[in-house]
């Protein structure tokens, strides 16, 4: 079979294929909130009562890093990798980050890898925004595609859907093209994760932390040549 028609072939094609022209003004108007909306929770998320903020924090430093990426609201920058994982954690660590219907949190898994990647490259706004709506249209075909199974159990939404839209965002800022997309969604598919039996405690939050890292290193490896199932949606 021609990898044209898998499931996973045809996704990334049409991926790969999107430029800002062909995505409607509303859409980019919500991506603009989306951004906007995305930050101010991962500062809120700094002062989370219990302390989440001060050790994501203090542990990010202990990581070290390159510093080409902002840790938001630290003062600070470190690698990429590094600073999705933080802010991704700070967006999620009060669940003020947006949700749709069926449930998920599109933003907090998302958002902090885009914007990590926008920053060490020097892409522009339009590539970012083109990166959020096509984050956000790969969860949300997986969440409807998913709709039946209860939210809530098992594992948790940005540990699953979150880790490929944050590849998608990864791999459209990288410019992957249709092969390397379809592996950076088949290595993505060996990190994706995070068990529902840890909400309520500090390590929820860094599901989405988690998949915002992991989407930078599925593309990322991807771009390098790195070998995966080429039709992990199928499978």
């Amino acid at each position: 079979m021609s990898r044209s028609v898998t499931m996973t072939g045809e996704l990334v094609r049409a991926l790969v294929a999107t430029r800002y022209e062909d995505i409607p003004e509303a859409a980019r108007q919500i991506a603009r909130q989306v951004c906007l909306d995305g930050v101010a929770v991962t500062i809120a998320g700094l002062r989370e009562p219990l302390g989440l903020g001060r050790v994501a924090l203090t542990y990010t430093q202990q990581l070290g890093g390159t510093p080409e990426s902002t840790v938001i609201g630290g003062g600070f920058k470190t690698s990429a990798y590094n600073a999705a994982y933080v802010n991704g954690t700070l967006c999620h660590a009060l669940d003020f980050d947006n949700t749709w219907w069926p449930l998920n949190h599109p933003t907090s898994p998302t958002l902090p890898a885009i914007l990590a990647l926008a920053e060490r490259d020097g892409l522009s706004g339009t590539e970012v925004i083109t990166a959020i709506v096509l984050a956000f249209e790969v969860q949300g075909r997986m969440r409807v595609a998913s709709a039946r199974v209860e939210a809530g159990t098992k594992f948790h939404k940005p540990g699953v859907s979150g880790m490929m839209g944050a590849t998608t965002g990864a791999g459209k800022l990288l410019g992957l093209d249709e092969r390397a997309f379809c592996r950076a969604f088949g290595i993505a598919g060996s990190r994706a994760g995070s068990m529902s039996a840890n909400t309520g405690t500090m390590t929820k939050a860094s599901h989405s932390g988690h998949a915002a890292r992991m989407g930078i290193e599925s593309a990322s490896l991807a771009a390098l040549g790195w070998t995966a199932h080429e039709d992990i949606f199928e499978s």
